[in-house]
């Protein structure tokens, strides 16, 4: 009888401790990125928005790129006009963090893109993309897969993180991901209250409007 005991004993122990790992961060500390820089109090896309999240202390910043009619790429995230031009913009900030959203890829524009970041060189950058075919070739590169709502859950060919609207993730999605050693990103988080909870799945980062409160919440919540 007492085998049987510490036999359950230990199997609970087992079960404790494999969920204790799927609610721990894949990454060290979970990433703030500002979500076309600190939108929620600047114009999205300016420079005063990438600065201000710059000086918020955001981890990254985040810039959705397309190619305009000419063939030049903008970084807009629908309305093209007053763009800023991605080529001098990813110059000016080439020493920062960038997560980089390709919007609309095609063949020519993605052609376009890596040439650019390759004459450029950027120090760090992440490449995303809803289409996923696109990120195929630039796998030199950090890439997120941005998970359509009718394939999440799915693995990504070629990216070894995914980012998923905020609205769909759950604690057991995130575990699901983890088990595969997939990171998993949220987005749009602007509540405080939904990035503690976040926090408690396991969350590796987060795009937020609001870089300020949510840094305020990662500091609060690091270990002493």
């Amino acid at each position: 009888m007492w085998r049987w005991i510490v036999l359950i004993g230990l199997l609970i122990i087992s079960g404790c401790t494999t969920k204790q790992t799927f609610n721990k961060p894949l990454t060290e500390q979970v990433t703030i990125i500002a979500h076309r820089g600190a939108s929620g109090y600047e114009k999205p896309h300016s420079v005063a928005a990438y600065d201000l999240a710059l000086a918020m202390g955001a981890d990254y910043i985040e810039m959705d790129v397309q190619q305009a009619k000419d063939g030049t790429l903008v970084i807009a995230h629908d309305d093209q006009s007053n763009a800023l031009l991605f080529e001098p913009t990813l110059q000016h900030y080439r020493n920062t963090c960038i997560y980089i959203e390709i919007k609309q890829p095609t063949a020519a524009s993605v052609a376009t893109f890596e040439r650019a970041i390759t004459k450029l060189a950027p120090t760090c950058i992440v490449i995303q993309s809803f289409e996923e075919q696109a990120l195929s070739s630039l796998q030199q590169y950090p890439l997120i897969w941005l998970v359509p709502k009718k394939q999440i859950g799915q693995v990504p060919k070629f990216a070894k993180q995914v980012g998923i609207n905020e609205q769909y993730l759950t604690r057991k999605l995130v575990a699901q991901y983890h088990e595969q050693n997939i990171a998993v990103y949220a987005y749009t988080v602007n509540t405080t209250k939904r990035f503690e909870e976040l926090l408690r799945y396991g969350i590796d980062g987060i795009f937020t409007d609001y870089p300020d409160q949510m840094l305020e919440i990662r500091t609060k919540k690091a270990p002493q």
